[in-house]
């Protein structure tokens, strides 16, 4: 938390310099507090150090609270566009006009908020056998949509392991009993990468290139995608690279492409064009391929493009939209991306008990972009009102998106969650309200015509809804148990594996307590109910935050997290591997790094052959390796 008090001081600096004083509500302490509490049931994780990155995600916290602030206020368009009309700009003075209008009519003015921190780009941050696992005799990241694979910060090929920790890219030979340490590619001192792929012998390392000018006194960011042939791994050799304005939103692969998200706020009305730059080649993007409809809600956009990995050059025009990239659903067909909007005009709500729901009380935006084999297009925008938990609240089937949300626009302020049908144009069809009031989403997963959806507040319902009629969605049924899911994985015959949190009262009231796998039965739909559970009593997981922690074997039929454990007597560090046989849950194996540092982390965890690999994060990446009986 050091290095975060050091930024909030920093901006705070800034502020009372060079405008006027801020009011106590808007203190270091009131806002972080604001800030955190959206995400206070989530357990505080490992950050990477990088101080410029650091500072970005601070001033980016500020801009999410001020743009929820003036949200009510920013409802302008350039024009009589209706909220969901899509049209491109004619020209780029109509572009810097546009912003210029939006940041005119703000209540805050983004560049007094932060004196002369104003870069030009700057943003805060199916069963096992089919869509996620692997199926081969090495790990592939879990992924949501079978052949759309998704990047991550480990990959292997079965011999070599390649593993990102802040500026560089660690590579393991994958040597039964005894991994080494190969090589490693270090990419540009200012970068901070995020993730990976790995396709047939080139590894693409995605990361956000900062740089710093002393003379103008700003931060200027972009995101690089710079490709390595790997087919000799310990000798790495570059191949291309390539650029995009904006901050790294998300990405995937489909068919040997990458379709790069990014996105950026605008605080200066002169830097409001987005590039593409391939392999040192930059050109803008024509203000054609930029677009806008009736209501943003503030100055920041979101750029879209494909390109091949292999020669760092484009594969269709980019296009760029104004609003945001909160979630990222992506299809062989379509690319979804949804922006929340607070549309709360109540800004006093937000200092009061109930200033949740004052942040989250809005409507969720959703940009519909056709994937051609050289082409981007933007076909749809629609909305719905609530916010999505992640990824896996979106999916498409048979032409219609599926969104499950969870809203707090009700008059009391209590939350209720829904799922939503949306046609190919994005116009509702059907749906399904007043689920769980109370209670908030965390974890969703659709299969063909069934939700499954688990909210919480002290238990964790699964609710089963069948999605068959796309007019008329309908409750099936509901089964409860302490603690609560936050990833779904649906297994044969009716079956759903729950990965999620043990949770306990305590003088402090319900705390987390462990990692908690449950085995959910909804074989009758109408009747749902727990056939297995297994606790990991103590130990805390990133599988418990993100699917790409969970690693799935089908060849040998076990699952393996990374898992950690902290008390004030000792700590221990590891993986831990379970099966799912014969409606039981069974924890196979827990290997644990004796030999790990002290105060290490582990966040990722693959396999090759016959052997699970673990990365310890301490002051250096460590590797282990468990052969698995």
């Amino acid at each position: 938390m050091k290095n975060n008090k050091n930024n909030f001081e920093f901006i705070k600096n800034k502020f009372e310099s060079e405008a006027p004083e801020a009011p106590a509500s808007l203190s270091e302490n009131e806002i972080k507090n604001k800030i955190e509490g959206k995400k206070a049931h989530k357990i505080i994780k490992i950050k990477k150090r990088f101080p410029i990155k650091a500072v970005a995600s601070c001033a980016a916290c500020f801009v999410l609270v001020f743009a929820l602030l003036t949200s009510g206020i920013l409802k302008t368009g350039t024009g009589s566009t209706e909220p969901n009309e899509i049209q491109s700009f004619k020209s780029y003075d109509e572009i810097e006009g546009y912003v210029s209008k939006i940041n005119r009519i703000s209540l805050f003015s983004y560049g007094n908020l932060y004196g002369n921190l104003k870069g030009d780009n700057l943003i805060a941050e199916e069963s096992p056998s089919s869509d996620g696992a692997s199926s081969s005799s090495h790990a592939e990241t879990y992924r949501q949509v079978e052949n759309v694979d998704e990047a991550d910060i480990i990959k292997t090929d079965g011999e070599y392991i390649y593993y990102a920790y802040n500026s560089s890219v660690y590579i393991y030979r994958a040597n039964g009993d005894e991994p080494y340490q190969t090589g490693v590619i270090d990419i540009d001192d200012n970068g901070y990468i995020s993730e990976m792929y790995l396709a047939d012998g080139i590894l693409t390392v995605i990361y956000d290139n900062y740089t710093y000018s002393q003379e103008e006194d700003f931060i200027q960011g972009s995101t690089v995608a710079q490709s390595f042939d790997v087919s000799a791994a310990e000798s790495p050799r570059e191949i291309s690279s390539y650029n995009q304005s904006g901050y790294y939103s998300s990405s995937r692969m489909i068919d040997g492409r990458i379709y790069l998200i990014t996105g950026c706020y605008l605080y200066d009305s002169s830097q409001v064009i987005p590039s593409i730059s391939e392999n040192s080649k930059t050109s803008p993007i024509p203000c054609t391929d930029i677009y806008y409809t009736g209501r943003p809600s503030t100055a920041s956009y979101t750029v879209v493009s494909a390109f091949n990995p292999e020669t760092g050059e484009k594969t269709a025009s980019a296009k760029a939209f104004f609003g945001g990239a909160d979630e990222v659903y992506c299809n062989e067909s379509n690319l979804y991306i949804t922006s929340f909007e607070s549309t709360s005009n109540d800004i006093a709500a937000l200092y009061r008990a109930d200033s949740l729901s004052f942040i989250n009380n809005g409507k969720t935006h959703i940009i519909k972009i056709a994937l051609g084999e050289n082409e981007l297009k933007i076909t749809a925008k629609g909305e719905v009102s609530g916010t999505v938990n992640n990824q896996f609240s979106l999916d498409e089937y048979d032409g219609y998106l599926r969104i499950a949300v969870t809203d707090y626009s009700d008059d009391s302020g209590e939350s209720e969650s829904a799922v939503y049908i949306l046609d190919e144009n994005l116009e509702e069809t059907g749906s399904i309200t007043g689920i769980a009031k109370g209670e908030h989403i965390e974890a969703v997963r659709f299969a063909k015509e069934t939700a499954y959806v688990i909210t919480y507040k002290q238990t964790d319902p699964l609710f089963v809804i069948d999605l068959s009629n796309p007019k008329e969605p309908k409750m099936l049924g509901s089964v409860e148990i302490t603690g609560f899911s936050s990833m779904l994985i649906p297994l044969e015959n009716g079956r759903i594996l729950g990965i999620g949190f043990e949770t306990e009262q305590s003088e402090y009231g319900e705390v987390r307590s462990g990692i908690k796998l449950v085995l959910f039965d909804a074989s009758s739909p109408a009747e749902p109910k727990i056939i297995s559970t297994q606790v990991l009593d103590g130990f805390d997981s990133e599988a418990q935050y993100t699917h790409k922690a969970i690693a799935v074997n089908n060849e040998k039929g076990y699952y393996a997290i990374p898992v950690n454990f902290y008390d004030s007597q000792n700590q221990k560090t590891g993986v831990a591997a379970f099966t799912v046989e014969n409606d039981e849950i069974k924890i196979t194996n827990t290997f644990i790094n004796n030999a790990a540092q002290s105060y290490s982390y582990t966040q990722r965890c693959t396999f090759a052959g016959d052997y699970v690999y673990s990365i310890a994060l301490s002051n250096a990446p460590q590797i282990f390796a468990y052969h698995y009986e």
